[in-house]
């Protein structure tokens, strides 16, 4: 709402300067700081293991403690114990097999292609240029008779299109060999070992690559004898050489064999199997259980003096009675995710709820409310029920649907959204400081949930008794989420039947809070929820009953007004409730006069015949004014004095000007105006065309459909031409969707009744029995 002149006094944080928000921003953050930083504040003695401990430590609570420090050491061990699995390097050794055919494949085309009589016949080597002309042409004789001859000796195959080749020339033969001779696997053999192998036939070298290639493949793809480490090659080369030495090869082969293996096998053939080694890792650790301690309330822990060993140091930790590094950069963490926190929330809120730039006190609500909130978790997350397992039941007793359910009511449901958003971001951190990431997921979990359905369930309450339904949605969520975790953990019946109990109590804590704090937060906050505004709608309140004793025409009068305003409040989504009663308490102001206006004159007599139009205006304009006091004096909310203040604006008494002006012509409108303001918001706005709309249809009377219609949609272009509608947020069409709405009702009050002919006089009974009467005909029944 708007800032008014001449309105009712604030609250003093209600519209506080700068400096006095941005002190009560950072009391709030400090605050919440420091009970998210409780675990951490509280740790006490930074004390190493293998150290004397400097003070008799006594366990606060009981409590079960794992030896987590022992557990993960023995892990450790047990994981660096496992030997790597290793598994074939199938790509390495694949590629090392193809490049061992590659060679041979050079030799065995080099053979197929010489005649056959020399083939049978091989020439010595040094015959010179006879070995040129027995020797076939080979373009894989390259620099390395690897993937070079291979290539080659795909370029030289016959395709179909090119035919035959021609069978190469002696010359080019002679340099084909030569080229072979001097490549990285031929160099090295002796002539007599060349020349040999260039005299066998295909078959002979087919078989003798196939016995080699099986040989080394048995060396390199076995787990024991292949090479892990580039450290092994020596020996892997060394064991591959005797198995082929073993092997039924002629020596010229065995010669070359060797130089490829040296001059190829150069890498591991084993490689680490990541995942099976992993696998045999977990099952060793799986077998290793941590060492679990229960400690009593006041038991001794370590004595002075005494040397702190694993289990001293795991139950010292476990309790946060340890620190082992600064805590500066802990706090410092939290106090900025609280910050962003609080900066969220105020960016949310001024967009969620924009009266929160004028009502600042809204935003107070929020942070006590989250205050609270944390001081109860903080309190149930330091009680213990005899193991972590029952301890975690305690989640389901925080309050989380209470702040979620006491936002949606004051402020609405969308920034009840965000407040449960924010509080499970606390909550994950208030139950791990450290390592909120990882721990604290289902207690976040819990307190998202709840709140969101309490959020809900809330948003909409038209009497006390939704609480419980509220509280039930919530009930019902937390056991769902119990029965889910159960589920997970394989947790056992007797803890799902006491966590059960705990999430009953949870729900009637909830109702209990929700209930009792509302109005404490109403008083203090000055702020109205929609309970507050149904409890004063109740007819035996003491200002409307008055309001049907003394003025009954104006009381009559505001519940039709209520009518109006609130069918059209629902069909533009404004606030329904707050319509309603406002419209119900507009015009108490004429309760110090009621006889002064139309409604209440049930006699012939108007007293303004006898007085003065000004007179007569001040009068009428003055009920605005007497029901702000009014409203003052019986303590009604802000919200329902705005409606009363602004529901006439600065509209004119147009009768009575009119009448003075015949007196005298240049009399000033200011007398005869009201003193506004004009309406501020929507609920307020609707009130006055709802208040004119009805005074005006009541005054022509009729039922007709179109005069009423006609008559609903002048009133409101005149407000609208007259300004009296621009200080709202109502629109062109929410006014389309007003002028329906209300002519709905109208239409449902001034229907058309049936004119009843006289009853004809009694007459006495006959004396012989009449016939039946017919039925009567539709639309004649009584009420009509």
């Amino acid at each position: 709402m708007k800032e008014q002149t001449g309105q009712y006094k604030r609250h003093f944080w209600q519209t506080p300067n700068l400096a006095r928000k941005t002190l009560l921003i950072i009391a709030f953050a400090a605050a919440i700081t420091l009970l998210l930083s409780s675990g951490l504040i509280v740790s006490g003695q930074n004390i190493s293991i293998g150290e004397p401990s400097p003070e008799l430590i006594r366990a606060p609570y009981d409590h079960e403690v794992t030896d987590m420090v022992t557990y993960e050491r023995e892990v450790e061990a047990v994981r660096a114990a496992v030997l790597p699995v290793y598994r074939v390097n199938e790509a390495f050794v694949n590629m090392f097999a193809q490049r061992f055919r590659t060679m041979f494949d050079v030799l065995i085309t080099l053979a197929e292609t010489r005649p056959a009589l020399v083939r049978d016949n091989p020439p010595p080597v040094d015959a010179g240029q006879e070995e040129a002309v027995v020797l076939p042409p080979a373009e894989a004789a390259a620099e390395d008779a690897g993937p070079k001859a291979e290539a080659a000796v795909e370029d030289t195959e016959p395709t179909a299109e090119a035919g035959t080749p021609e069978p190469p020339s002696a010359a080019e033969r002679q340099s084909e060999v030569e080229a072979l001779r001097e490549s990285n696997y031929y160099g090295v053999l002796a002539d007599e070992s060349f020349a040999a192998i260039m005299a066998m036939t295909p078959a002979e070298l087919r078989a003798g690559r196939d016995e080699a290639l099986s040989a080394m493949r048995q060396v390199m793809e076995s787990e024991e004898e292949g090479a892990r480490t580039e450290e092994d090659l020596p020996q892997l080369q060394e064991r591959v050489m005797t198995r082929v030495m073993g092997a039924d090869l002629p020596a010229p082969l065995i010669e070359l064999t060797g130089s490829y293996v040296g001059q190829e096998l150069l890498s591991p053939t084993l490689v680490i199997d990541l995942q099976a080694t992993e696998w045999a890792r977990e099952q060793a650790v799986a077998s290793v259980t941590p060492e679990v301690y229960y400690y009593r309330a006041n038991e001794k822990i370590v004595g002075p003096g005494e040397i702190v060993n694993d289990r001293i140091f795991a139950a010292l930790s476990a309790y946060g009675l340890i620190r082992t590094e600064s805590i500066l950069w802990p706090v410092l963490g939290i106090a900025l995710l609280v910050l962003l926190a609080v900066a969220l929330t105020i960016t949310l809120a001024r967009q969620i709820c924009p009266p929160i730039k004028e009502h600042w006190q809204k935003m107070l609500i929020i942070g006590v409310l989250e205050l609270v909130f944390l001081v109860v978790a903080f309190g149930l997350f330091n009680i213990s029920l005899g193991g972590d397992a029952w301890d975690s039941l305690l989640i389901f007793l925080v309050p989380a649907a209470w702040t979620t359910m006491t936002v949606s009511i004051l402020l609405g449901s969308r920034m009840a959204v965000v407040v449960c958003v924010i509080q499970a971001l606390f909550v994950a951190v208030l139950a791990e400081p450290q390592d909120f990431m990882n721990a604290g997921g289902a207690d976040d979990l819990v307190v998202l949930f709840s709140g969101l359905v309490g959020a809900q369930s809330a948003a909409r309450l038209n009497r006390r008794s939704d609480f419980a339904r509220a509280a039930l949605f919530v009930g019902l969520t937390n056991t769902l989420f119990l029965c889910a975790l159960e589920l997970l953990s394989g947790g056992d019946w007797l803890h799902l039947t006491a966590g059960l109990a705990v999430v009953a109590l949870g729900a009637a804590l909830t109702i209990v809070l929700t209930i009792g704090a509302l109005p404490g937060f109403e008083f203090f906050f000055n702020i109205t929820s929609s309970v507050r505004l149904i409890e004063l709608g109740n007819p035996n309140n003491p200002l409307l009953k008055s309001l049907l004793m003394e003025a009954p025409g104006t009381y009559h009068h505001s519940v039709m007004v209520g009518n109006l305003a609130e069918t059209a409040a629902e069909v533009i989504g404004a606030d329904s409730v707050l319509v309603r009663i406002g419209a119900l308490y507009h015009d108490i102001g004429k309760l110090k006069r009621p006889y002064f206006f139309i409604e209440n004159q049930f006699s012939r007599e108007n007293p303004h015949d006898r007085i003065a139009p000004s007179l007569s205006a001040l009068i009428l304009t003055s009920h605005t004014k007497d029901g702000v006091e009014m409203a003052k004096q019986y303590k009604l909310p802000e919200s329902i004095c705005a409606i009363i203040q602004q529901h006439h604006g600065d509209s004119l008494a147009k009768y009575f000007y009119h009448k003075a002006r015949e007196e005298t012509p240049d009399i000033s409108e200011d007398i005869f105006r009201y003193s506004g303001p004009n309406p501020q918001t929507r609920e307020a706005a609707i009130v006055m065309l709802a208040d004119s709309v009805e005074a005006a249809v009541r005054a022509v009377g009729g039922s007709n459909p179109g005069k009423i219609e006609g008559l609903v949609r002048k009133i409101i272009k005149e407000k609208l031409e007259e300004g009296h509608l621009e200080q709202c947020d109502l629109t062109f069409r929410d006014l389309d969707k007003i002028a329906v709405s209300f002519v709905k009702v109208l239409l449902g009050i001034y229907h058309t009744r049936i004119v009843y002919p006289n009853a004809p006089p009694a007459r006495k009974a006959l004396k012989k029995p009449q016939e039946p009467p017919e039925p009567q005909a539709a639309g004649e029944s009584d009420g009509n």
